[in-house]
């Protein structure tokens, strides 16, 4: 098996590859998720109880690591963006959603050890003058919503987020990271499933969340 330091670091590698600017294309528009966390080192879990392993996102329901990225393509429309290879690829989904008063983006991820199944994902605010790649899909605007299993919302306060979440396992900048993670065992042996909020503060407000879930065999 693959030591556990290497596996930890290849996923975050993987979960963040697409670093940069939100605006991360060729042509300026938005395209490419950016990387939100921006340290390869994760540090020891602190939350008790798994925060995150599903969204809504419109009318569908999406389960990390089981929901297929290639059914919510068909959903919603939109073109995969795939960068590097083997271990360190990454497949996403640019999704654009928003109301009459604010847009944003929602990246739906795949890596390596997700094997063609949503691992991931990133919702960030964005400026109403942000223009997406054609590339990008859209959601319904009669129902352009995204819901989390937690009431963790873009727009909330600080305060906010930490009553919900309480202090976060490590802070980096106006990024606040929780992690989660706990031992199980399936049929063919015992694993462990982690579970990560990256949150994006900026102004007081949030404007950027990413979630991963990943379980892998001790």
């Amino acid at each position: 098996l693959m030591n556990r330091t290497v596996l930890i670091a290849l996923l975050w590698t993987v979960t963040g590859t697409a670093s940069g600017q939100v605006a991360n294309s060729t042509n300026g528009l938005v395209w490419k998720p950016s990387r939100v966390w921006k340290s390869d080192a994760l540090p020891s879990a602190t939350v008790s109880k798994e925060m995150a392993s599903e969204l809504r996102v419109s009318d569908m329901t999406v389960v990390l690591e089981k929901t297929d990225m290639k059914d919510v393509q068909k959903r919603f429309g939109g073109t995969f963006g795939e960068e590097g290879d083997a271990g360190t690829s990454l497949e996403w989904l640019c999704l654009r959603g928003g109301d009459a008063t604010e847009q944003w983006v929602l990246w739906l991820k795949s890596g390596e050890m997700d094997d063609g199944t949503v691992g991931s994902f990133q919702w960030r605010r964005l400026n109403r003058a942000a223009k997406f790649d054609e590339r990008c899909g859209s959601l319904p605007k009669t129902d352009s919503t995204v819901y989390l299993p937690i009431a963790l919302d873009l727009g909330m306060t600080e305060s906010k987020l930490l009553q919900l979440l309480g202090q976060p396992t490590a802070p980096q900048g106006n990024t606040l990271l929780y992690i989660h993670e706990h031992e199980g065992a399936a049929q063919n042996g015992p694993f462990t499933a982690l579970n990560t909020v990256s949150v994006v503060v900026r102004g007081g407000r949030v404007v950027a969340i990413d979630v991963l879930k990943v379980s892998f065999a001790d």
